[in-house]
């Protein structure tokens, strides 16, 4: 047992340090900064560095991927990945151009920085949930599952579950878990813990299972402090629980903005070719391994992967439930309109971008084509 905590402990030191913030770097931010003022200030010229707040989530993928192959660098942008301890943190920073580009957590949060008139925009698809693309489980303990207390989701009655934080995806989504066994919240014991402490709690047993994402919840599994009991996706399919956000300023300047999303779209492209159609997945899962804070390629075997839409397309239904939820929950006053939070457009321009090229390419490969051809053939005889 205490080699198991000892190893657990280390492990939580490191998922800690593959999160320490740079969020110290970036300048005060102005909480009463609204919109109108927001993108008159600190706008950056063209060619200028663009912040990208990340976690070290598997779902921030197609970033790190963007990256490191050199596609943000392709579409003339000169990228800074800056380190945040959780999307939540960089809603403020978003809101006045501190940060450009965030990876955003659906929650009260994000919908009442569009009633505060703050003017962070979703954009894009970061992750998604489908049936045969998960990326967040609810772990148990490995004694528990091994014993005959838990068949089902009305078993979680009474247990002692962790989330990452509430107020956002991860409490809407233990939510529906326990409705699907035919409890509220109220029935479970629900406990907020940083991702460290939940680790520790499951090697110590004061916990009984948690909601974790990958690349975490399979390190868990690997150090047998638990097992991927459920996928989120088996109550949830299609929860979008991810976004790329974008700060007033940034997407003020359009051919920037759109740039960066081809870029983005690239590494998503990458990141769907090689976990869902075996394309170059071993050079992926290499660049990966060294460019994101999950290190260990045999964790690319053991982990579930995430929608990541190579189009950008975001599930409406999904983020209009959750927010129906949070108002009823008392969480968020209000509903607002989804119209004033979502922006599709960058990801429709960079899309068009990106086939009106492959077109243009066809074309040409094709006129090429012709002319060699025309000059090989003789005519018969």
């Amino acid at each position: 047992m205490v080699k198991v905590l000892l190893t657990t402990v280390l492990l939580a030191s490191w998922l800690l340090h593959s999160c320490v913030s740079d969020e110290a770097d970036l300048a005060p931010v102005d909480q009463g900064a609204n919109c109108a003022k927001a993108v008159t200030v600190s706008t950056k010229p063209s060619g200028g560095r663009i912040r990208v707040g990340v976690t070290g989530a598997l779902s921030e993928a197609a970033q790190y991927l963007a990256d490191a192959q050199g596609y943000f660098t392709r579409e003339g942008l000169n990228v800074q990945l800056v380190n945040f301890v959780s999307p939540a943190r960089m809603i403020p920073a978003l809101a006045t151009g501190q940060l450009d580009v965030g990876s955003g957590n659906v929650g009260p949060g994000l919908f009442n920085a569009s009633e505060n008139n703050l003017c962070v925009k979703i954009v894009g698809s970061l992750s998604r949930q489908e049936a045969n693309a998960n990326g967040v489980f609810l772990v148990v303990r490995r004694d528990l599952a091994d014993s005959d207390k838990l068949h089902d989701y009305a078993d979680l009655k009474g247990l002692n579950i962790a989330i990452p934080g509430r107020d956002n995806s991860s409490e809407y989504a233990l939510a529906k878990l326990m409705e699907a066994g035919g409890h509220g919240l109220s029935d479970a014991r629900v406990l907020q813990m940083s991702v460290p402490t939940i680790l520790v709690s499951l090697a110590n047993k004061s916990i009984d299972a948690a909601l974790l994402s990958e690349a975490v919840a399979s390190t868990a599994a690997s150090k047998n402090l638990g097992v991927k009991w459920k996928p989120v996706s088996d109550v949830l399919p299609g929860a979008q629980f991810g976004v790329v956000l974008f700060s007033p300023q940034f997407a003020a300047q359009q051919d920037q903005a759109i740039r960066f999303m081809a870029a983005y779209l690239q590494g998503a492209r990458d990141y769907d070719g090689a976990f869902f159609h075996n394309l170059r997945r071993g050079e992926i899962v290499d660049q990966l391994s060294k460019a994101s804070p999950v290190r260990d390629a045999r964790l690319y075997d053991e982990m579930g992967f995430p929608l990541i839409d190579p189009n950008g397309n975001v599930n409406l239904a999904s983020i209009a439930d959750q927010m129906a939820w949070f108002v009823h929950a008392g969480e968020l006053q209000q509903a607002v309109d989804l119209s004033r939070v979502i922006d599709p457009s960058y990801a429709h321009s960079a899309v068009e971008r990106r086939d009106g090229h492959v077109r243009r390419l066809g074309r040409d490969r094709g006129l090429r084509g012709n002319r060699q051809r025309r000059r090989t053939w003789r005519g018969p005889g």
